[in-house]
C-alpha cells in the first residue's frame, strides 16, 4: 500500500506538469502563478526571464539566432542570457540546449519566493 501511495504521489504532480529537458532529462514543473512553479519535489521555484548557457561556438551567434541580450559573461563560455522580446523561457531553453552549438542551456530557478 505505501508503495502505491508513494507512485501516486509521484505520477500525478508529473501528469499536470510541463515538462521541459535539460541535458537529456525531463524536468516536470507545474505552472502555479507568473513565474512560479511546483517542481516534482513539491517546492515552490521561480523562474527568472534570463537563463544561463554554456557554448561551444562564440556568443555572437546564439544571441542571433535565438534574440538573446548577453546579461553576464562567467568564465570557460559560460554566460547569462534573456529574450529581447517576451517569450515562454522555458520553451525558449530547451531550443537552446537542443541546439548542437549549445553545451547546455539552464532556466535561472529563484529558490526564495518572497510572499505576495
Amino acid at each position: 500500500m505505501l508503495r502505491f501511495i508513494f507512485w501516486l504521489l509521484l505520477i500525478i504532480p508529473a501528469a499536470f506538469a510541463d515538462v521541459y529537458s535539460y541535458k537529456g532529462q525531463d524536468v516536470y514543473l507545474q505552472k502555479l502563478e507568473d513565474d512560479r512553479y511546483l517542481n516534482d519535489k513539491g517546492h515552490v521555484v521561480g523562474i527568472s526571464d534570463n537563463f544561463f548557457i554554456k557554448l561551444d561556438t562564440e556568443i555572437a551567434v546564439i544571441l542571433e539566432k535565438y534574440d538573446l541580450l548577453l546579461v553576464k559573461t562567467y568564465s570557460n563560455n559560460l554566460y547569462k542570457v534573456r529574450p529581447k522580446f517576451k517569450t515562454d523561457v522555458l520553451m525558449l531553453i530547451e531550443k537552446v540546449d537542443a541546439d548542437s552549438l549549445t553545451q547546455y542551456a539552464y532556466p535561472n530557478f529563484i529558490k526564495k519566493i518572497q510572499a505576495r
